[in-house]
């Protein structure tokens, strides 16, 4: 299991309390098997999934919010890619963002919070 961690100021929802100074967030990638047994033992799904989101909001030394951990899943994300017909580098970038914008706060269950998370997780993706 690979880890790195990401600093990088992301547009964050109203709903969190990450406001203002530095943001860390650790990134996770995993197989289909590691992911399907996350998704059971944290979600109740017996599948796997593309994408998890761990929010901690732990305070760091220097005023360092950590948000929590990104978990994406390696061999969806090469499934996806293929599917979508974009490089794996970056469905592997859009998942990062997507999984980064939920510990950000931003929500997908209803249409209206789908639609807004995907344009802004369009906008990283894309650079602008």
């Amino acid at each position: 299991m690979k880890k790195k961690c990401a600093s990088k100021k992301l547009p964050v929802s109203k709903n969190s309390t990450a406001r203002s100074g530095k943001l860390k967030a650790g990134v996770v990638m995993v197989d289909d098997q590691k992911m399907r047994d996350l998704n059971r033992v944290y979600r109740g799904e017996e599948t796997t999934t593309d994408v998890l989101a761990f929010p901690s909001g732990e305070k760091l030394e220097k005023g360092i919010l950590f948000l929590g951990e990104v978990v994406i899943n390696l061999d969806q994300a090469r499934r996806q890619a293929a599917e979508y017909g974009v490089s794996e580098k970056e469905e592997i970038a859009r998942l990062i963002t997507h999984g980064a914008l939920h510990l950000l706060g931003y929500q997908d269950e209803t249409k209206k919070e789908r639609k807004e998370m995907e344009k802004i997780q369009e906008r990283i993706v894309a650079g602008t």
